[in-house]
């Protein structure tokens, strides 16, 4: 699962592109295109954390075989762990972005989608996640 994610990446990554060509062209959809090196990253480090669990939960090897249900179930358990509220919402970015990518690589129709139960979010209060990291910083990048 990771390396099928590795190689959607690698393969809808694009340098150097800017969303105004995107704007001219109504017809155009380049959601499923990620934009920037550090957004790759981020999103690849997220990619790999998220197949991990999922292999080691339920013993999935293909992305197309993931169902919300599974994807859920990994935003709860981080809700768990005591993730802020803007890094469950970045995950579910990461999420729908991962669903839009394979959707393009492989023709597959996933479902990825998830909600955050703010009551689980352990902090509340609007102070700086203190979990930032690079996956978290880059979001704007990815939902471009």
């Amino acid at each position: 699962m990771k390396e099928e994610y590795t190689a959607i990446f690698e393969k809808h990554t694009t340098e150097n592109h800017t969303q105004h060509s995107d704007k001219a062209d109504e017809q155009s959809d380049n959601s499923h295109v990620v934009r920037s090196l550090a957004a790759k990253k981020a999103l690849n480090e997220f990619s790999h954390d998220f197949a991990c669990f999922i292999r080691s939960e339920y013993h999935v090897k293909r992305v197309a075989d993931i169902t919300p249900a599974m994807c859920q179930h990994f935003i709860d358990t981080k809700l768990e762990s005591g993730v802020c509220s803007e890094t469950a919402h970045t995950y579910r970015s990461y999420l729908a972005k991962l669903e839009k990518c394979v959707l393009r690589a492989y023709g597959a129709r996933v479902d990825y989608s998830v909600t955050i139960d703010e009551s689980k979010v352990q902090n509340n209060n609007p102070a700086p996640c203190p979990d930032r990291s690079a996956a978290g910083q880059h979001i704007s990048a990815l939902t471009g």
